[in-house]
């Protein structure tokens, strides 16, 4: 009797503990029900796209209705589309931006009503929708910003929302999506992460391509022979060329993709700037040599001097041995590569390279594809700090880069209106006809590179839709540039712009005469070039090392550089005496 009693105590103690633990999970699970249910109310958020074509209203809304489509049923969120043309996109956003700006200011910015559930109607079907809400004009939540320049400004305007908690948290899956390095060194150079990259194609290899069969007919035909060559100009380079044009000459000696007045040089690092006053690597006065061999942020890789070229020993010995090709007539045709032809050539692309010609030649790459600072910021989408709500518009914007229906849908439109499936001439591992997009109209005409992760993208008609999968290999080979994060704009000081554009105009202009020197009477003509543009007026300013007196005065390219490489310690002043 006293077992049973004591068992039934023990079953009514279990019994309330129980209920009281069922009582506790019941409030916690209505209280995460709440929550849950607030963050689910449905919202409409604004997106600003750059087209390549103006965007009819009747294509605007029918692409809403579609795109709508999936976001409201999977994150409970509308997008309400701008598109602008690349002449007024930035003109438009920051009307907005000033518009929001305006309201704030004026105390009339719209109060969204507290609601505890959605707002419903009976459509003409008499089913329950949802009203999703209306946008103001002036609101800005997800948005394309192309180039560092326009990212840097509206950084500095707090216009960017930081998304870096994102990131590690509801968002992370974008790191499975994107190139590593892109966010690792936007988060680096920014010091958080206000941007997601439009992921693509890192840089080009530069490689020598060498023929197999002329190969075997030298000492080179092993695996340390291969290593020897390293540039165009190099050693083993002029070594086999000269064998091949006293030898072999059945074999054409040298093809360049550059041509033959083509500036093929190695570790030569270009100071100069394009019309928009971004980065080249086009020819200019302003030059450094560099350890092609050094990793980013290493010691190594600090430029000791940015000098006029003209008077860089290793330009003008590799220039030297350039004109040599030329004056021997080494130089052959693309259709000499193709057939096999040539006995070394000189190639930039993709890693398609080694498919396009390993059967005649071997494929050396003497410069892995590189990640600049401008690839970098080139094409990304941003969350406007005033957005309606970021971890909404982050959905938004990690779904495009992870989900292949609404990344097209951005770039191509409507299926079946806009574009249609075709069979394409190349197989899959099963012997079936890719299918790639045919254009029906050019009603929507939208960037690639422009709209999102270009990995998730259909192939457009003409295109080789195996590529993606040389990308892939090709960013896995991408080394980072060793001045990735300096720009012309460094800290608190700013580049004389003006000047560089000068220099860039007198770098054609020096250009041209570089072309025009003969191998037969190099030295002369060289040094004449010397004597007149070596300690050019133009180029100095960019070479002084004094620091600015004031941050209204223009800062130099060499004061610039050394204080980016001081502070990410490769560089270290001497101290003063």
């Amino acid at each position: 009797m006293n077992k049973r009693i004591i068992s039934l105590i023990l079953c009514l103690v279990m019994l309330v503990a129980c209920l009281a633990g069922c009582a506790q999970k019941t409030d916690d699970s209505r209280t995460n029900q709440i929550n849950q249910d607030q963050f689910e109310m449905a919202m409409t958020l604004s997106m600003y796209l750059m087209c390549e074509e103006p965007v009819s209203a009747e294509q605007e809304i029918a692409l809403e209705d579609e795109i709508n489509s999936i976001l409201k049923g999977k994150f409970k969120t509308a997008v309400d589309l701008r598109f602008y043309t690349e002449e007024e996109y930035y003109t438009q956003l920051e009307k907005s931006f000033a518009d929001r700006d305006a309201a704030a200011e004026a105390g009339t910015l719209r109060q969204e009503e507290e609601l505890t559930e959605d707002i419903t109607y009976t459509d003409e079907y008499g089913i329950t929708q949802i009203k999703y809400p209306t946008v103001e004009g002036y609101q800005v939540d997800i948005f394309y910003v192309g180039g560092y320049a326009k990212f840097a400004q509206y950084l500095a305007d707090n216009r960017l929302a930081k998304l870096d908690e994102e990131l590690s948290s509801a968002s992370k899956i974008l790191n499975d999506y994107i190139s590593p390095d892109y966010l690792t060194y936007l988060k680096k150079n920014s010091n958080g992460t206000y941007a997601i990259p439009n992921n693509t194609a890192i840089g080009e290899y530069t490689c020598l391509l060498l023929n197999k069969d002329v190969l075997a007919k030298t000492r080179y035909n092993t695996a340390n022979g291969l290593k020897e060559f390293t540039s165009l100009t190099c050693d083993a380079t002029k070594s086999i060329l000269e064998q091949v044009s006293t030898e072999h000459k059945e074999y054409v000696p040298l093809y360049s993709c550059l041509g033959a007045d083509g500036l093929a040089l190695s570790g030569i690092k270009y100071w100069g700037v394009d019309e928009k006053g971004l980065f080249s690597d086009d020819f200019s006065l302003i030059m450094s040599s560099y350890n092609t061999e050094a990793k980013y942020g290493t010691e190594e890789s600090y430029m000791s001097s940015i000098i006029n070229g003209l008077n860089n020993s290793a330009f003008k010995s590799q220039l030297k041995t350039l004109k040599s090709y030329k004056s021997s007539g080494y130089f052959g045709t693309e259709k000499d590569l193709e057939d096999g032809k040539v006995a070394v050539a000189y190639v930039k692309g993709g890693a398609e390279l080694l498919d396009m010609y390993g059967e005649n030649y071997e494929v050396v790459v003497i410069q892995q594809p590189t990640l600049t600072t401008d690839d970098i910021y080139a094409d990304m989408f941003a969350v406007s700090s005033t957005s309606q709500d970021l971890s909404r518009s982050m959905e938004i914007l990690c779904h495009l880069n992870t989900d292949e229906t609404f990344r097209n849908l951005l770039l191509y439109g409507i299926e079946g209106v806009n574009y249609e499936m075709v069979n394409s001439e190349y197989l899959d591992e099963n012997e079936d006809p890719y299918q790639v997009v045919r254009r029906i109209n050019n009603d929507y005409m939208m960037d690639e590179a422009k709209t999102g992760n270009t990995m998730l993208t259909y192939t457009l008609e003409g295109g080789d839709p195996t590529y993606k999968e040389y990308i892939k290999t090709q960013n896995l080979d991408a080394v980072v540039d060793i001045t990735m994060g300096f720009t012309l704009t460094y800290d608190k000081y700013t580049v004389d712009m003006e000047q560089m554009q000068l220099i860039r105009q007198l770098s054609a202009e020096v250009l041209t005469k570089i072309e025009a020197i003969t191998y037969e009477n190099f030295d002369t003509e060289y040094a004449a070039l010397v004597t007149e543009y070596g300690s050019h007026d133009t180029v100095k300013p960019m070479l002084s090392m004094l620091e600015p007196t004031s941050e209204e005065e223009p800062a130099s390219l060499s004061f610039l550089y050394n204080a980016w490489a001081e502070d990410i310690k490769i560089y270290i002043p001497e101290e003063e005496e």
